[in-house]
């Protein structure tokens, strides 16, 4: 809207002779005169506000700066760490239960204490494995009872799996005791991983032997399982236990995932306990086995799972072994059961 601007026009002299007679009294103005001179006082300021309104440009507000998603941050590297050879005794239980990390068990079947160390340790929301006794390459080891010989038939396999997974119903995966000689069978490992897969249980190879045929036959039956990368305490100091857990922290860092496996005893504990903190600061992170599992299972397939390799002596030890993560067809990947409680941290 637009305003025209008429130029004040002051009385001439004749008109304001018109006026009342002017004397020194100001109050002898008329109502009338005052108005006429207090319109004379405010019409420049008025005219000047007019004109303001009529000639000024509009503001325009700038636009708000388009605002993007945050990139998500990248995943932790994560750390599973295994615990073997449960069932033995009981004398590491105090320590396994003051763990605040979370670590997986696996019990050995057929001994006197597996079925009450398993209840124990699940209820203290640990992952529960089973630690699947098979035949070692020398004749003077005792892999113990519910042991699967590479000489078994398929069924006489199923039937021994069927019955170790009975003492230990709680668990969610399988990991092999020793194995030297079964596990480089891949007539025995088709048995067994086909068997496991079926019935919803991961697999993990501990690795006691180079000559170990799990990978080509996970790969070629398309089922998912995961490789122990480090042994903890082949070395019971705590010196040792200390370098291996920076050495699966580098592997965890470098590939994304790295497996552990240690033993049920009060050292190897202790030590996990005290500097579980120290190596998450560093930038990964203590999950389950079956976690780490999971995120193989979420990479699409054909992506590459990472290898991880230690650079150490021999296989029995966990030095010189070369450990892999095996990507498996998708489609056929091992359905997981529920994940055990969560832990809590800092107790």
């Amino acid at each position: 809207m637009k305003f025209q601007i008429l130029p004040f026009k002051p009385h001439s002299e004749k008109e304001r002779t018109r006026s009342v007679p002017f004397n020194n009294d100001s109050t002898a103005r008329t109502p009338k005169r005052r108005a006429v001179l207090r319109f004379g006082l405010i019409w420049p300021v008025v005219a000047s506000f007019v004109s303001g309104c009529a000639t000024e440009t509009p503001r325009v507000l700038p636009e708000p700066a388009a605002s993007f998603p945050a990139e998500p941050s990248p995943p932790k590297a994560l750390i599973a760490i295994i615990i073997d050879d449960v069932g033995h005794n009981e004398r590491a239980l105090p320590d396994a239960i003051a763990l605040t990390a979370p670590v997986a068990f696996a019990i050995l079947p057929g001994l006197p204490r597996s079925e009450r160390l398993a209840e124990t340790l699940s209820r203290g929301g640990f992952e529960i494995m089973l630690h699947q006794p098979m035949e070692p390459a020398s004749d003077n080891m005792d892999p113990g009872p519910g042991c699967i010989d590479a000489a078994m038939t398929p069924q006489q396999i199923e039937a021994v799996l069927a019955r170790n997974l009975e003492q230990i119903p709680l668990a969610r995966g399988v990991n092999n005791h020793m194995g030297s000689k079964a596990t480089a069978s891949p007539q025995v490992m088709e048995v067994v991983l086909q068997f496991l897969a079926g019935r919803g249980l991961f697999f993990v190879d501990s690795l006691t032997t180079s000559s170990s045929v799990c990978k080509k036959v996970a790969d070629r039956s398309g089922i998912l399982i995961a490789v122990r990368d480090v042994f903890l305490d082949n070395v019971l100091t705590r010196e040792h236990i200390s370098g291996q857990l920076q050495k699966l922290r580098r592997l965890a860092l470098k590939n994304g995932q790295a497996i552990g496996v240690g033993h049920f005893h009060p050292l190897t504990l202790r030590t996990i306990e005290e500097l579980a903190p120290s190596v998450e600061e560093e930038g990964v992170e203590f999950v389950f086995v079956s976690e780490v599992i999971h995120r193989m299972q979420d990479k699409p397939t054909g992506e590459n799972v990472g290898v991880l390799r230690e650079e150490n002596g021999s296989p029995m030890d966990g030095n010189g072994d070369t450990g892999r993560l095996l990507d498996g067809d998708q489609s056929r990947g091992m359905p997981l059961r529920s994940p055990p409680p969560s832990r809590p941290r800092g107790r």
